[in-house]
């Protein structure tokens, strides 16, 4: 082997003997840095009854919401004289008052059994002439005075009293535009024929007190006949 051959032979062994040390080294090296490379972050996934106790808390609000809402169209909607059932005593909104005479008529001409009923004057009258038209019912049940729509409850007369007291009491000295009573239908068509009387509107036998509405008959709608 001459020397050339021999001084390649040796570069040779040197070089696959430094390539086989470094490789350890390398080796060691990517180790340390897997080691220092930072593990990765799982996404934490909250528990189900989370996501169910949030839907649960979502529709509370919304039905919350819709219970104020009804509520605060009933408060600023119209007033007591609302009826709860659908029955309604007075004349309509678009109803002359000739055409309520005669629809209040046919109520009492259908009544068959004791019920309550709207009696109007027309002119509003005291408290003298209110009692003496109505003096044959059974019942006085409430007084609307001309000035303030607004059904006044009254009591039954005690000892002592009449109903000219009861009523005096209720309104004082203001004009009675209309009283409700409790009577058959036969005594309702009497009190009907009072010269004092515009009409007389009985409401359906099955009317509960408090359960429907009234709709008292207004001057101006009186003085379109």
């Amino acid at each position: 082997m001459t020397s050339n051959t021999l001084w390649t032979f040796f570069v040779a062994n040197q070089g696959n003997s430094s390539g086989n040390r470094r490789r350890p080294q390398s080796e060691s090296a990517y180790a340390a840095a897997s080691r220092q490379r930072k593990p990765q972050q799982v996404a934490r996934r909250h528990p189900p009854e989370i996501y169910r106790r949030r839907r649960v808390a979502a529709i509370a609000i919304v039905v919350f919401l819709l219970v104020l809402v009804v509520f605060l169209a009933g408060a600023c909607g119209p007033g007591p004289t609302r009826s709860l059932q659908g029955d309604q005593l007075g004349p309509d909104p678009e109803e002359s008052a000739e055409q309520y005479q005669t629809r209040a008529a046919e109520s009492v001409e259908d009544a068959r059994r004791e019920t309550y009923a709207l009696v109007t004057f027309d002119p509003a009258v005291d408290a003298q002439t209110a009692a003496q038209a109505v003096d044959a019912a059974e019942r006085v049940n409430a007084v609307i005075a001309q000035d303030d729509f607004r059904p006044i409850e009254l009591p039954e007369p005690t000892d002592g009293e009449t109903r000219v007291d009861v009523l005096t009491r209720a309104i004082a000295k203001e004009k009675i535009n209309s009283v409700i009573i409790y009577e058959d239908g036969k005594t309702l068509e009497e009190i009907a024929q009072g010269a004092d009387i515009f009409a007389v509107e009985a409401a359906p036998h099955d009317a509960a007190w408090g359960g429907f509405g009234i709709r008292p008959l207004i001057s101006e709608q009186a003085g379109q006949r």
